[in-house]
């Protein structure tokens, strides 16, 4: 990282980061074009991501093929005026982020969906309960589901 000042290096704050933020940004490449698509997704607090989708499209595809993946998310991002900084631009932002790393694997266990699809409406709205989400009949089966092993992850912060 160019400005190690801004480097997040508790891994408590990276992990604070991704379960604050509403849209992951999924960095995938199908060996000829890099192709990035904010995504839904459910950060288990660990190193498991899952995200949702509907079996059908570019995304899927290249997964199926290239299960590497690249993503970013983002918390307390705002801009800064110029009358609140002293620098040569002007604007400024403040932000925390994190960039990750990891291999995503298609569920196929309907256990396995439904729990990782209640960690995604749990990212949500944190104060529901697992017990009380309940999917309509058909939903499991009918959608995708994928879970990201991450590999590493980086943050960075400026807090103006």
């Amino acid at each position: 990282m160019r400005k190690k000042e801004l480097e997040i290096t508790d891994p408590e704050e990276i992990r604070d980061v991704l379960a604050r933020a509403v849209v992951l940004r999924l960095g995938l490449f199908d060996g000829r074009t890099p192709y990035v698509v904010p995504v839904n997704f459910g950060y288990d607090g660990g190193n498991t991501i899952f995200i949702h989708s509907g079996y059908e499209g570019r995304k899927m595809e290249i997964l199926k093929d290239y299960p590497r993946v690249c993503f970013e998310a983002e918390a307390d991002v705002a801009v800064i005026p110029p009358a609140r900084i002293e620098n040569h631009c002007g604007f400024s932002m403040a932000y925390r982020s994190v960039i990750g790393f990891g291999v995503a694997s298609i569920l196929d266990d309907i256990s396995e969906k439904t729990d990782a699809l209640k960690t995604i409406v749990r990212h949500l709205d944190p104060e529901k309960s697992p017990d009380d989400i309940i999917f309509p009949e058909g939903t499991v089966e009918m959608t995708a589901v994928v879970r990201i092993e991450v590999d590493s992850m980086t943050g960075k912060k400026d807090n103006r």
